[in-house]
């Protein structure tokens, strides 16, 4: 099946190493269209902030063709691409101002529901946060709220269960949708997908990296209207969640454990949750 060239092109361009939200927007504002970046001459591309010899090479070496392949291989699989000027692309991370190009998802979840809200946490939970998690997770969900996660051990995988039970939950993804990461929560993946959707803003069949797993992050921060952090440490990985809410203006809470990054979050001045059930009642009275 022959695609629409701009949405060929546009995923080719993206699928380059370097290319992000700021480079492609200062491509399109040179070259108006996709087609037109990848029909440019090298002296012309050259013109554009940011653009290097590699990136130029880059640009020149699209095969749009393949990435037609690819395309409908990834179609065929189940996975949606989404550019960022679709309708279905979620709109309140197209809003902020590091919204990704593309993204890949696989799953039911509508941008039609209302409210959501990320819960997120250490991978080595302490047992009451580990419970709180599911907690959490089930009783925002019977209310309303799709839970946003990034399906690590620990807090975000209670996170996703609890809302599975009631609700719908969204997982961020630090891999392709090819090759799930944790192994162990292949499982879960597979719910989510069927009870809402599984997001990455990279290929398929990517692996996962230390650095894909921080910047998920900036995505969860994206696609949430408030944050919760469950239990973390103050240089745990959860707290990268925290400081991209920060940045996206979005509300930022923590639940009242010892640990020290909900320490930090308090005295920062952060709204706290008491791990309780009536805690959680009066969290969702705020809103």
């Amino acid at each position: 099946m022959t695609q629409d060239s701009t949405f060929v092109a546009w995923v080719g361009l993206c699928l380059m190493p370097r290319v992000g939200g700021k480079l492609m927007a200062r491509l399109l504002n040179h070259f108006q269209t996709p087609e037109n970046v990848l029909a440019a001459f090298p002296d012309d591309l050259r013109t554009v902030p940011g653009i290097g010899s590699r990136t130029v090479e880059s640009i020149q070496n699209v095969n749009l063709e393949e990435v037609n392949a690819k395309i409908e291989q990834w179609q065929t699989a189940g996975i949606e691409i989404l550019p960022h000027y679709v309708a279905d692309y979620p709109p309140m991370l197209k809003a902020t101002h590091d919204a990704l190009p593309l993204l890949f998802k696989r799953g039911n979840w509508s941008n039609a529901t209302p409210q959501t809200i990320a819960i997120v946490g250490t991978r080595e939970p302490s047992p009451a946060a580990h419970d709180f998690a599911y907690l959490l997770g089930e009783k925002l969900s019977e209310v309303g709220w799709t839970i946003v996660s990034g399906m690590a051990v620990g807090i975000d995988t209670q996170a996703h269960h609890g809302a599975l039970k009631t609700g719908a939950t969204v997982a961020v993804l630090g891999c392709g949708l090819h090759n799930l990461y944790p192994p162990e929560n292949k499982s879960l993946a597979s719910q989510i997908a069927q009870q809402g959707a599984l997001f990455s803003e990279v290929a398929p069949e990517v692996s996962p990296s230390s650095s894909q797993l921080v910047a998920r992050n900036r995505i969860i921060s994206g696609l949430s209207q408030a944050i919760i952090l469950v239990e973390s440490e103050v240089d745990g990985g959860a707290m990268h969640t925290v400081r991209f809410a920060r940045d996206h203006g979005r509300p930022v809470f923590g639940v009242d454990f010892a640990a020290s990054g909900n320490q930090y979050l308090k005295t920062e001045g952060a709204g706290m949750i008491t791990p309780t059930p009536s805690g959680i009642k009066s969290f969702l009275a705020l809103f």
